[in-house]
């Protein structure tokens, strides 16, 4: 049987080149990684399944055993998609082997199923990081053994089982472990290049933000669109960067500036389309742009709606190339990623010009001196989270949606209780998220959700708690309560068991005049605002404000 496994081999070797090429492919790679659904684990486990029908099928027969690499297709797909896949293709794999027949067809239906299982319990426990080459090839060779095993146990006559397994065990652990070895040397690869990919993109989005934030805090005008495009073509490969608004050209930077002109009306077919329906898109031809001059040097393009919190597009960011199909899927989400922060700080520009009273322009204009760097440490943590828990940055980036869009959507001087509290849990929850175990929160209510309070009132109160009171050896822990008193009071609190401070230095805090300011505006001194603090034994901080019911927000 020597033979046997120059065969197996040169069979394995050929189907490793096929992958090889199925894993550069765009929809290969969306499947294969971190799964984050069900529906994910499932096209990853009948891939698995398939793989391993191939090896079957693929095997050399003797004496009604197979020597295959079946196993190959259930161990790889396993560790990449964790047990649900492990399960549903061991059980492809197991079954479409049982179906054939043959002395060891028993056995090898058992031995096939128990890869998946033990494979899948490991990557639920540990996950995809003990995966790796060296750990492959120890893994795969034992957990082959342990497969022989059932054929050396069950299948009778007891020399006919000797026979069997000591012919197929060799070619059977090293073919097997050598596909398994390469499979996984080829994801993690194209996995690593990928991250590569993406973390590249994600730093020049940050180096984008970081430069251009007081750019678009000033919002969208001819001047400030061409600061903001330079920007964006100083840290991006593209030729070409255009921003426009509903019928103009606000700026044009790069290849075909000379036609492409700040203040002339659209041009483009393509961009009038995107302004029309609302949804980005790629073009790879210069037909399909539509630019009316004949030697425009553009020829490919992302552009991006910008929309307000609403859903209406007021413009569009649009990056061009100088070569047809040029456009790669990471230059997509890196466009669309910049185009809803600029969304967003045009949104919050806009929400500062448009606010009616006086105080709260003066509260938001505070708010957003401090947002682009809260942002940009947000992105930052999400950065580093998607190289190492997807699945957390994905939550990350949703807990910042929902704190960015109450932000400014909200156009309320009042808002319910309701609200208020959910925004403060969206923070606390986000604060989890990036300090994980470092940091822990409760919250509780017995208030009634409707009554209503004035909008962020309570959450730099919780946010100096988290801020200021960290201490890096010791878990910080922020117990928030909002208790209504039958004095027709609402009590909020904050207690932290952080570093705490003095309580002069927390008086002549910018965070605490604020606040006393804003109780003083809103309820003159039927507000009471208590701090106690000790310095490493933590800070208590209580706001006591009259109760305002729906009705009389209403009558107001």
């Amino acid at each position: 049987m020597n033979s046997a496994i120059f065969v197996l081999f040169e069979r394995a070797s050929v189907m490793l080149v096929a992958m090889y090429f199925a894993f550069q492919f765009q929809i290969t790679k969306r499947i294969l990684r971190k799964p984050t659904s069900l529906s994910q684990s499932l096209w990853i486990g009948v891939l698995g399944g398939i793989l391993g029908i191939l090896g079957t099928y693929l095997g050399i027969f003797y004496k009604g055993a197979i020597l295959n690499y079946r196993d190959t297709g259930v161990i790889v797909s396993t560790m990449i998609g964790g047990l649900p896949s492990g399960l549903i293709s061991a059980a492809i794999a197991a079954v479409q082997r049982l179906s054939l027949g043959g002395t060891t067809a028993f056995p090898c239906f058992l031995g096939t199923f128990t890869v998946g299982i033990v494979t899948g319990i490991l990557s639920l426990k540990y996950g995809r990081r003990i995966f790796n080459v060296p750990f492959s090839i120890v893994y795969t060779a034992i957990i082959e053994l342990v497969h022989l095993s059932f054929v050396y146990f069950i299948v009778q006559p007891h020399y006919l089982a000797v026979d069997i397994a000591k012919t197929v065990m060799f070619p059977m652990v090293f073919t097997n472990t050598f596909a398994v070895s390469m499979l996984i040397a080829i994801f993690s690869g194209t996995e690593k290049s990928f991250e590569d990919i993406t973390a590249t993109t994600t730093s020049s989005l940050f180096k984008i933000v970081e430069d251009s934030m007081n750019i678009i805090d000033r919002g969208l005008s001819m001047k400030t669109s061409k600061l903001l495009a330079k920007k964006i073509k100083k840290y991006t490969d593209f030729n070409a960067i255009s921003i426009t608004n509903k019928t103009t050209v606000l700026a044009h930077v790069g290849a075909g500036e000379d036609h492409h002109l700040p203040g002339s009306s659209i041009m483009t077919k393509a961009t009038k389309e995107i302004l029309s329906h609302g949804k980005e898109r790629i073009i790879d031809k210069k037909s399909d742009i539509g630019c009316p001059k004949n030697d425009c040097p553009l020829r490919s393009a992302i552009i991006v709606p910008l929309k307000s919190v609403d859903g209406i597009v007021f413009g569009t960011i649009k990056f061009y190339r100088t070569k047809e199909y040029a456009i790669s899927k990471s230059d997509l989400e890196f466009a669309k990623g910049l185009a809803q922060i600029i969304s967003i700080e045009a949104n919050l520009s806009r929400a500062l010009k448009d606010s009616k009273m006086v105080y709260d322009i003066k509260y938001r204009a505070l708010l957003s001196k401090f947002s682009p760097h809260f942002l940009f440490n947000a992105l930052n943590a999400i950065s580093y989270l998607i190289k190492n828990d997807r699945e957390k940055a994905r939550e990350m980036i949703l807990e910042l949606s929902r704190l960015l869009r109450y932000t400014i959507k909200e156009e309320k001087a009042v808002v319910s209780l309701k609200k208020e509290l959910e925004f403060v849990e969206h923070y606390l929850k986000f604060m989890k998220y990036r300090y994980d175990d470092e940091f822990n929160y409760e919250i509780s209510s017995n208030a009634p959700e409707n009554l209503m309070v004035p909008f962020f009132l309570f959450h730099p109160i919780v946010e100096n708690s988290v801020k200021h009171a960290k201490i890096p050896s010791k878990k910080l822990k922020v117990i928030v309560k909002c208790i209504y008193n039958k004095s027709g009071t609402l009590t909020f609190s904050v207690k932290d068991n952080g570093k705490g401070f003095k309580i002069q230095k927390i008086h002549e805090g910018l965070g605490t005049k604020l606040i006393k300011e804003r109780l003083e505006n809103l309820y003159g001194d039927t507000a009471k605002l208590h701090i106690r603090s000790n310095l490493y034994k933590g800070t208590s901080v209580k706001i006591e404000i009259p109760v305002m019911d729906t009705q009389r927000v209403n009558a107001s």
